[in-house]
């Protein structure tokens, strides 16, 4: 029931799109939606990252901001996407070139995570905004029933 699941998440995403303090909330809310294990907006200034993030330690959320970011292999992809595409990383760059890549050995396998689903949310010249949805290590990949979950939420995530 994709309908009744939805309603619950859309009064507190809007309701952090008014208030910021609400996003930790908002990101619980569309981690469940998605059965992922964390959610984090992340919003990329082409040199720095700053994001919020449920599921993820502060520590292991610095790491990331300070310089996994740049290296992620993901976000060429989410860069090059049109607002509301959602793209998985198995997908996008394809999950052997994923596998050997120094972000996902040194900080995705590192942090206890595995699969990453990404939604990009907004672009203007200087700034890149998308949503991450991420599963730990022995979850079972994301399917194509949550790409589709995600699609569905997409137009209320841009």
């Amino acid at each position: 029931m994709v309908e009744g699941d939805l309603g619950r998440v859309l009064e507190p995403l809007y309701d952090a799109a008014l208030d910021h303090r609400l996003w930790p909330a908002a990101l619980n809310a569309i981690a469940r939606f998605l059965e992922a294990g964390g959610a984090c907006l992340a919003v990329d200034h082409r040199h720095t990252q700053d994001s919020v993030s449920t599921g993820a330690s502060a520590e292991l959320l610095s790491g990331y901001n300070a310089y996994w970011h740049s290296i992620n292999p993901i976000w060429p992809g989410v860069w090059r996407a049109p607002a509301g595409a959602v793209m998985l990383d198995r997908r996008e760059i394809g999950w052997e070139a994923y596998r050997r890549s120094e972000f996902y050995n040194d900080y995705v396998l590192a942090s206890g995570g595995d699969a990453c689903m990404s939604v990009k949310a907004w672009e203007s010249r200087d700034y890149t905004a998308a949503f991450a949805l991420h599963r730990v290590r022995g979850d079972r990949p994301f399917t194509d029933r949550h790409l589709r979950r995600a699609a569905i939420l997409a137009p209320h995530l841009t």
